[in-house]
């Protein structure tokens, strides 16, 4: 059940809750929280034979991740939603791309950011906010 909960609050965040900020701003805007987003950056400055628009993906989900981690936090924007659309292609984009290419190291990298995502949803539903922070 509580998986099943996981792909149904991520399906309702790419759609009626598009805009929705989940985290409190008074509890949860911290530098640490929102620049930790430019990790995301990090698979485009790697020598490997990534095309260009997969670098492009890569920088525009860290910058977009620090947007809406940290500029709008608590706050309802759209940048949310795009930060959960670009979440959710390029994890799928290293799940489709690592195992056609059999370059299983990166398809093993997933559930790091799924963890990560996981510790967030629980910050959110128990209000644990020093797990955000």
């Amino acid at each position: 059940r509580k998986t099943c909960d996981v792909f149904v609050e991520q399906a309702l965040g790419l759609t009626t809750g598009f805009n929705v900020a989940h985290l409190p701003r008074e509890h949860c805007v911290h530098w640490w929280s929102g620049l930790t987003g430019l990790l995301f950056a990090l698979p485009a400055l790697s020598k490997n034979r990534m095309t260009k628009f997969g670098k492009a993906m890569w920088i525009f989900q860290a910058l977009i991740s620090v947007v809406a981690d940290y500029l709008y936090i608590g706050i309802a924007s759209p940048v949310h939603g795009i930060d959960r659309y670009c979440a959710t292609i390029n994890c799928l984009r290293v799940l489709v791309v690592g195992s056609k290419a059999r370059l299983w190291k990166h398809v093993a990298m997933a559930p790091l950011p799924l963890g990560i995502h996981l510790i967030a949803r629980i910050a959110k539903q128990e209000h644990q906010w020093e797990l955000w922070t």
